[in-house]
């Protein structure tokens, strides 16, 4: 269990997102220190958002490499605080190709590279600093089910999305949990929300 000045954190213990981001990189990088297999195998970007005590959205990304005999773990602050926008990661081709207009990844060696300013005119203009908080919700579920539909049939693609979608938003009240699967243990479901 993590603790804090020595206390058990409950689920109501103010944790800055950097100490969060600090703590969650320290834990990963334990359990990625010893996956030997990992060796060279590229990295882990694990991402951590919250807001501090003067209520400023943080957003840290927490990056491990292992590169060499020693896991590296490195924390860093990203994304300007006041820039509205979307942070996607994992499989975002489905996401690049419908909100850019194309998949960079499929770009970078061919010539259309040379012609960025008009490919960049292909992007759509998502108005986010005008979004409500259920715009940005709606937002989300789109490019989540996007994905899931289209990897479903695509079959160039691994399916690394599906199932149900968990729904959660972080203001600077608190976090809050709007959807979420139940679970299921030989039949009984779990109901996380209500359990003591």
């Amino acid at each position: 269990m993590l603790t804090k000045s020595g206390t058990d954190l409950t689920e109501t213990t103010f944790v800055s997102p950097k100490e969060a981001a600090d703590s969650l990189r320290k834990i990963v990088e334990e359990i990625y220190d010893k996956q030997p297999m990992n060796l060279g195998e590229g990295a882990v970007h694990l991402w951590v958002f919250g807001y501090d005590e003067e209520k400023e959205r943080k957003i840290f990304e927490v990056t491990l490499k292992r590169d060499s005999l020693e896991v590296h773990g490195v924390l860093e602050e990203r994304y300007a605080k006041g820039t509205p926008g979307s942070l996607v990661g994992g499989q975002i081709d489905v996401y690049s190709r419908l909100i850019k207009g194309y998949d960079a990844e499929l770009l970078k060696d061919s010539l259309f590279a040379k012609e960025k300013e008009k490919i960049d005119d292909l992007r759509y203009d998502i108005r986010y600093d005008i979004m409500s908080l259920q715009d940005a919700i709606d937002f989300a579920v789109f490019i989540v089910r996007a994905t899931i539909e289209a990897q479903r049939f695509n079959q160039k693609a691994v399916m690394g999305v599906g199932g149900d979608i968990d729904i959660a938003i972080i203001t600077p009240e608190g976090f809050r949990w709007i959807q979420r699967k139940k679970l299921r243990g030989e039949g009984k479901v779990v109901d996380f929300e209500n359990a003591k």
